[in-house]
């Protein structure tokens, strides 16, 4: 996935990797960090549906790659909602370097999911990634949601 994002962001016009590097340094770590709820904005970086068509490719098999380590009933439930929602919504945003042993991040931002990958700890050789479905996030409170929904005084 880090070679293929590096591919990807290579790959782009000047205008578009202007678009998609948000800054210049990498942050410390992911961004959402452990919240119980993904925070991160609007969708920013270059959209999909702005790319030229093999690079809209390489970026949907980056995507692929991560849904692709669920098992393949739930890999194809997140696709379908990707899909549904339109992979001409998905951004792809940079930070950092984009030479192979720089310290970098990127992420894939849709309406129904939040990809972050960074390699910033230990000389840029640390990572972390990880998958938020924006529609069902791991960290909500459903319990709390109902006492406030259905138990409101």
């Amino acid at each position: 996935e880090e070679d293929l994002a590096r591919e990807l962001i290579q790959s782009l016009t000047p205008e578009q990797r202007r678009q998609a590097i948000l800054d210049v340094k990498a942050p410390d770590d992911i961004l959402t960090g452990a919240t119980r709820e993904v925070s991160i904005g609007e969708r920013r970086g270059v959209p999909l549906r702005n790319l030229r068509a093999e690079d809209r490719q390489l970026a949907r098999r980056i995507v692929e790659e991560y849904v692709g380590r669920l098992r393949h009933e739930l890999a194809e439930v997140d696709l379908d909602k990707i899909g549904r929602a339109g992979w001409s919504e998905v951004y792809f945003a940079w930070a950092g370097g984009i030479e192979k042993g720089e310290k970098h991040y990127y992420r894939f931002h849709g309406p129904t999911f939040l990809l972050e990958y960074d390699n910033v700890q230990n000389d840029g050789n640390h990572i972390h990634a990880v998958w938020r479905d924006l529609t069902n996030d791991f960290g909500r409170d459903l319990l709390k949601e109902h006492h406030e929904t259905s138990h409101a005084k």
